[in-house]
């Protein structure tokens, strides 16, 4: 089970773009980074990859979100990272 610091899983909230990355996992069961990223742009926050994996990294760090390498058909680029929340079932 992973450890998390109370104060620090308090303040990933403090974040827009990260409250707006967990609305978007609890919409749909599960995104890519480049789809993360794509819904963050259409919400008016032009963010890179790079810029978009620095929050999902803190989320992971707080225990909120997990990420998966797989292989995933229906995406033009196969092969893909995705994000759930964590414990959200598939």
């Amino acid at each position: 089970m992973l450890e998390v610091n109370g104060l620090e899983f308090l303040g990933v909230f403090e974040n827009k773009v990260r409250v707006k990355i967990l609305k978007l996992l609890l919409e749909f069961e599960f995104r890519s980074l480049s789809e993360i990223a794509g819904s963050l742009e259409n919400c008016g926050w032009k963010m890179t990859l790079s810029g978009v994996l620095k929050h999902m990294k803190e989320l992971e760090k707080a225990g909120l979100v997990r990420h998966e390498p797989g292989i995933f058909t229906e995406a033009p680029d196969a092969r893909k990272t995705i994000y759930f929340l964590e414990g959200k079932e598939r």
